[in-house]
């Protein structure tokens, strides 16, 4: 399974959201919050986005009637989005790039080899966040154990 750019989280409104309101996972050193939206809402499945379009009058000529129309398109992005991620190292406990990057691509490839068994059962769309705990930088294996104890969990 290969995550390309449409399955990283950069939308500012759902980080926010997955704070308020996600639910949370933790087992040391990898903390997931997430947000599981089930197929019902046709905008927030299957890479499907809604977008607002222009705001148009339905009836342009003669009756008077010139009240603004908005039109809600479906964007495709993806036919098999199902999940969307972001992965965080804190700066203040790593001061060093190299760490934080080190840590991050950890946690992305754990995650990667523990969807590619898990994601194909799932029906769901779930935006995560995947935030590092640990105050030492731990094996891979510590991480992938953590990761895949929780994605079994969640999905």
């Amino acid at each position: 399974m290969t995550f390309y750019r449409v399955h990283k989280l950069k939308s500012r409104k759902v980080i926010g959201e997955l704070f308020t309101s996600g639910k949370s996972s933790f087992v040391y050193p990898v903390k997931i919050l997430f947000i599981s939206r089930d197929s019902s809402d046709p905008c927030q499945v299957e890479g499907k986005t809604c977008v607002k379009g222009e705001e148009t009058s339905e009836d342009s000529y003669g009756s008077g009637d010139h009240t603004p129309v908005i039109h809600w398109m479906e964007k495709e992005t993806s036919k098999s989005i199902r999940i969307q991620y972001a992965v965080v190292a804190p700066k203040k406990i790593y001061r060093k790039a190299v760490d934080r990057n080190r840590i991050k691509r950890q946690m992305r490839a754990a995650l990667t080899e523990v969807l590619k068994t898990h994601l194909a059962s799932s029906g769901k769309h779930t935006d995560m966040m995947l935030i590092y705990i640990g105050r030492e930088m731990l094996p891979y294996s510590t991480i992938l154990k953590s990761t895949h104890k929780q994605i079994k969990k969640i999905l």
